[in-house]
């Protein structure tokens, strides 16, 4: 017995190290969209207190974010990634439509240079957070759809100046080969630990929405340098996260493709050549907190890599401000674990003095008890297209717990979020909505048709007793029946007649006026037709 105890014991401490060796974590920040504008006529607004002077100072549903969000946000994502390998903030670091404020280019470089600023003033002064080498850059930001003038606007022939200003903004989080690599392209890679190796793209350019349209086939020539980049990662023996803005997926809302077809098709394409170096794709954009695992593009049961979308910094799309420490394997690169962190906004303190209330929303392996691999992630799409308090728990936690406006159609809404989840093109969701509605709809259609059969049923027996009756009561007729007339006509006057239906379960009547939806007059008096109705 105390062998075996000692046996255990050995165990548990041999299991316990190996984890803290294979341990490693990143802060992962989106969608900051810094409004300096915030409380003043010039703000970003969808509702009046942005443009008020008696703003919140945390912000507001429905604004960007002011200059005091963002420094609570960093304050608690620097204490809680006190631990962290690296920091990575997946674009659109300044406000909605920059093109309409005053000298628009200097407030977006203003503006992304306070971010970037603030974020190596509280992470690269830490301890702990010192990279992996020495020379390596901590800070990993991304452009977004946001950060460009006017949005969603790059033109590939005249994009030098932009990213210029851009590199200037994010200063020292590049070294000199990305500095290269983001003037041609916007784009970079980027070693983060002796495994993992980051590789940044520049999604505005794929965007459905990009201005000016362009028929490049590989502007600024990125996929070439992706699949060189993940083929040198291989050799290396390394791993890669893919991360970027825009992500090639379907909206949850609106299921809109967010990448143009072409360009969604070459990077699947890519990516299924390199299952095995990708471990995960990392993008924001859609201020939810969601992930994607699209169908159809590997073979058997092999899966793409997970894809996760963070939720967004600013609540302009009426959800609490928020952020998640990541844990992965730095041995293999898989994830492993993510915990959100978030305070509810509408409690926020009313002085900048007082800090918010963060709070842990929930961690995914203990929320789900798996690793957020690709294969659990396909099972639980289907969880939340079956299981309605699930998929109603998961939309409250996707924007941090402020209020979700129920679904007129339960059930239909339950199946566009599987397919939004599990495809990524507009017509795979269509094939997947239309194949999953089959079945109810084959029903719905069966008994309308049942319905209308009844219907007309009872319409048939209705007016032939109205014919017995009348042949067995001649008298009656001939006084209800007007002389003839050129139209060979025969009038009959409105009268009265009460249906009593011979068998108990079927009745019919002319005229169900009961309030119900059985059209089945219960035995009230009905209006008699036109005769020439009646033929």
């Amino acid at each position: 017995m105390a062998c075996a105890s000692i046996v255990v014991t050995v165990a548990t401490v041999m299991a316990v190290l190996l984890t803290c060796a294979h341990g490693g974590e990143f802060i992962w920040l989106s969608d900051l969209h810094f409004d300096p504008y915030y409380g003043t006529e010039q703000a970003f607004a969808h509702t009046t207190l942005c443009t008020s002077s008696k703003a919140s100072p945390f912000g507001s549903y429905g604004c960007d974010s002011p200059w005091a969000l963002i420094e609570a946000t960093l304050d608690k994502a620097a204490a809680i990634g006190e631990k962290s390998n690296f920091v990575l903030v997946t674009g659109d670091s300044a406000r909605h439509d920059n093109d309409l404020i005053p000298n628009p280019f200097d407030a977006l470089e203003m503006m992304m240079a306070n971010i970037s600023h603030a974020l190596n003033e509280r992470f690269q002064a830490s301890m702990h957070l010192a990279p992996f080498e020495s020379h390596m850059q901590l800070i990993a930001s991304i452009l977004g759809n946001n950060d460009v003038i006017p949005d969603y606007y790059l033109d590939p022939s005249n994009a030098l100046t932009l990213f210029q200003l851009v590199v200037e903004a994010f200063g020292d989080e590049l070294s000199v080969s990305e500095r290269q690599t983001m003037l041609a392209g916007g784009y970079f890679s980027r070693q983060v630990t002796e495994k993992v190796v980051l590789v940044s793209l520049n999604t505005v350019i794929y965007s459905l929405y990009h201005k000016p349209k362009t028929n490049t086939e590989d502007p600024f020539q990125q996929f070439a340098w992706l699949a060189t980049t993940l083929s040198n990662i291989a050799k290396q023996r390394q791993v890669a996260y893919i991360v970027g803005h825009i992500p090639p997926v379907l909206g949850s809302y609106a299921h809109t493709q967010f990448w143009k077809p072409e360009y969604m098709e070459k990077y699947y394409s890519i990516l299924t050549q390199h299952l095995d170096t990708v471990k995960a794709q990392l993008y924001g954009h859609i201020h939810s907190d969601e992930f994607r695992v699209p169908q159809g593009y590997t073979k058997g049961d092999q899966q793409l890599p997970p894809l996760f979308l963070q939720g967004a910094v600013t609540p302009v799309y009426d959800n609490n401000p928020n952020f998640r420490r990541v844990l992965f394997d730095d041995a293999t690169g898989e994830i492993l674990d993510f915990a959100v962190f978030t305070f509810d906004l509408s409690e926020a303190p009313d002085v900048v003095s007082q800090e918010p209330g963060w709070y842990e929303l929930y961690s995914f392996k203990n929320t789900y008890g798996s690793a957020p691999t690709s294969t659990y992630l396909v099972q639980l799409a289907e969880d939340l297209r079956d299981d309605t308090a699930q998929f109603n728990r998961f939309k409250e936690r996707s924007r941090q717990g402020y209020p979700q406006q129920p679904c007129d159609d339960q059930a239909a809404c339950q199946i566009e979020l599987y397919c939004a989840f599990t495809q990524a093109t507009t017509e795979a969701f269509d094939r997947c909505t239309s194949s999953h509605r089959t079945p109810q709809f084959w029903w719905m259609v069966a008994t309308a048709t049942v319905s209308g059969v009844c219907a007309v049923t009872c319409l048939v027996v209705a007016i032939q007793c109205v014919r017995i009756r009348r042949l067995r009561q001649p008298a009656l007729a001939t006084q209800l029946v007007r002389p003839w007339s050129e139209e060979n006509d025969f009038v009959v006057p409105h009268t009265t007649l009460r249906i009593q239906s011979s068998s108990s379960n079927v009745q019919g009547s002319i005229g169900d006026d009961d309030g119900d939806d059985d059209n089945v007059g219960d035995g009230e008096d009905v209006r008699l037709l036109p005769f020439n109705a009646l033929h």
